[in-house]
């Protein structure tokens, strides 16, 4: 049964012809760009949304761009073995290796990431991303099936069709609620089953000194005791 379900979900996988669609949602106005590495040239790492006081991650598979599920970092197999735990080589995780994961990144030295959180009733951030600032619908075409137009990704790069997970734990029996950027639904997974991680920060990671601006306000803090010793 298990086994079934993931087969049917991985044809989910990739989103086909998702790109960034001007003048559709907010995503242009909302999401303000952040260089991280110091360099312009190459793109923005980090994406401040404004309406949530969040910083996103630019690469939502960033789990795999930097070899972290990969099999020389413990990657095993997809569907080969299931637990919380588990890292597979398509840079799915288990819920609590995502969770150690986000945890514990830090990104050009900035750390104090998580994994996205419930904004409202079973609604995550990652839900508000796509539906409010992407402006991305879901068409009732009849009484029984849903298609999801997920043509929008904005200004990510590597985003999954497949589930992201979130950090809501239902307190009844213990599954994750996630969000399935190419099927627009947000399923409750259990721990064991692997899903994709996209990595968020609270606030803006503009107003994080950096530190040699820490450095230099600790030399002037210390000029400035030494002033006073010497009135």
């Amino acid at each position: 049964m298990r086994y079934a379900l993931s087969l049917l979900l991985a044809a989910t996988c990739t989103l086909a012809n998702a790109y960034g669609v001007s003048g559709q949602g907010t995503w242009e106005t909302t999401l303000k760009g952040r260089d991280l590495d110091g360099n312009t040239s190459n793109g923005f790492e980090a994406y401040y949304d404004t309406v949530l006081n969040i910083t996103w991650l630019a690469d939502a598979n960033y789990a795999q761009t930097t070899g972290h599920t990969s099999a020389a970092n413990g990657g095993v197999e997809p569907d080969s073995v299931y637990d919380s735990t588990i890292k597979w080589t398509d840079s799915r995780m288990g819920w609590d290796a995502a969770q150690s994961w986000a945890t514990n990144l830090t990104v050009y030295g900035i750390n104090g990431w998580r994994l996205p959180t419930v904004i409202g009733p079973r609604t995550t951030e990652l839900q508000h991303l796509f539906y409010a600032t992407m402006g991305n619908v879901i068409y009732d075409k009849t009484s029984a099936f849903y298609d999801y137009d997920a043509t929008n990704t904005g200004p990510f790069k590597n985003v999954g069709g497949y589930y992201y997970w979130s950090d809501a734990v239902s307190h009844i029996d213990d599954s994750v609620v996630t969000f399935g950027p190419g099927t627009g639904f947000a399923p409750s997974w259990p721990k064991d089953f692997a899903s994709h991680a996209w990595a968020v920060r609270s606030g803006d990671i503009a107003a994080v000194p950096e530190p040699e601006s820490l450095a230099l306000v600790g030399v002037g803090l210390a000029a400035l005791i030494m002033r006073r010793r010497s009135c």
